[in-house]
């Protein structure tokens, strides 16, 4: 079971990055819609 910490952090990472991506996307719709 090793390298457990890494890949944990990287989907860490991963999930991080998604989340700013969608939030991104979200406020160029609202931008869009207005």
């Amino acid at each position: 079971m090793q390298g457990n910490d890494k890949s944990l952090s990287g989907l860490v990472a991963i999930y991080c990055f998604a989340v700013i991506a969608v939030m991104v996307v979200a406020l160029m719709v609202c931008q869009a819609l207005k």
